[in-house]
């Protein structure tokens, strides 16, 4: 456990009309308002207390890293840029592991999604450049809200590219102009949990190849990698297994053992606000639950960690498991609402919604 009193920097900063003082071990401390008695929250040092839904510290109501990258990193250059956590842990406040982004860097920070985009753009520099050449050919969900991505924004996130390179001490300047951005970015770049192929299959510098080969065969095996992180396997629940779900997670609403109408049981766990699945990164809680017109599956909607609300998933039982297969997550109640609707077999005359075109 950290300590509170641990730590070498301390600052003060203004963030939604409250004045905070804030330490770089990732604590903050409200103070109370000018005139008026202190509230419960005031006064105190804290690291926050952790929302079992977004995995975020919080202080009545209000993320501590929100604070903490304001009081370290200033104010974000557009109110639309969200606090990144460079290792992912959301727990970790400290301002050393925070840095404010764009949506679009946020995005590219996914090493699946650079390749994605190299595949489908030639490079990744050919897209911040026109990021007009992506719309005709992107309509994977992951990546397809980017066919909006104006040439201002690009530039942005250019400018932080070319940064990142830039502090980059493993990188040289590369002269070759097919080298940029894009080949920097596969070099060696393999962490945030991405596997690199195997060395046998590694396309590298010297390999006669064009560089458009090497990038193609490299997104061949990514997507051949990712495919495999996401098929068919067992869960952290011993009756449970899990389809598209990449991280092991557990099911803890799953029956442990089998009648004979085993997805009524299951349905009758799935009570509204109930932890529907955990891992070592989010959790998700039950919002309604339903068995499929064709009585062939349940359709579960729960909420969603990161910048989704909603997911989708359908539970079979087959061979004695109970196959728990992620549909897709949904911006919008309607567009979630939508697709529980249909995955149950049932008529939708709502008609269109934002998740229909991304």
């Amino acid at each position: 456990m950290v300590d509170l009193n641990e730590f070498a920097l301390e600052k003060q900063c203004k963030y939604k009309d409250r004045i905070y003082s804030v330490r770089d071990n990732g604590s903050v401390l409200r103070h109370q308002k000018e005139g008026a008695r202190p509230a419960p929250l005031d006064n105190k040092w804290t690291f926050g207390k952790k929302d079992d839904k977004t995995g975020y510290m919080m202080i009545a109501g209000v993320r501590i890293h929100q604070i903490v990258a304001t009081a370290f990193h200033g104010t974000p250059e557009h109110s639309t840029m969200v606090v990144d956590h460079i290792d992912t842990n959301r727990c970790n406040n400290r301002p050393e592991n925070l840095r404010w982004l764009t949506r679009l860097e946020n995005a590219l920070n996914n090493p699946y999604t650079r390749n994605k985009i190299i595949f489908l753009c030639g490079s990744l520099e050919a897209f911040i450049n026109d990021p007009s050449i992506l719309r005709q050919s992107a309509s994977e969900p992951n990546i397809s809200w980017m066919r909006t991505v104006s040439k201002d924004e690009a530039a942005k996130c250019r400018k932080h590219l070319d940064r990142w390179l830039q502090e980059d001490n493993k990188v040289k300047q590369f002269t070759d102009e097919r080298k940029g951005i894009g080949e920097w970015i596969y070099e060696d770049n393999y962490s945030d949990g991405f596997k690199r192929p195997k060395e046998s299959n590694w396309i590298t510098r010297k390999s006669n190849k064009s560089y458009a080969q090497r990038m193609a065969e490299i997104e061949a095996e990514n997507i051949r990698i990712h495919e495999e992180e996401l098929a068919l396997k067992d869960s952290l629940t011993p009756r449970a297994k899990q389809l598209h779900w990449k991280i092991p997670t557990e099911f803890p609403l799953c029956p442990s053992v089998l009648s004979d109408s085993p997805l009524q049981d299951y349905l009758t766990n799935l009570v509204r606000e109930r932890t529907f699945c955990q891992n070592s990164l989010y959790h998700s809680e039950v919002v309604k639950a339903e068995l499929s017109i064709d009585k062939n599956h349940i359709a579960v909607l729960t909420t969603a960690s990161g910048v989704t609300h909603f997911a989708l998933t359908e539970i079979r039982c087959e061979d004695r498991f109970f196959i728990h297969e992620s549909i897709r997550t949904f911006f919008s109640e309607e567009g979630a609402e939508k697709y529980y609707t249909l995955s149950l077999g049932k008529e939708w005359t709502g008609g269109d919604v934002f998740e229909d075109y991304c």
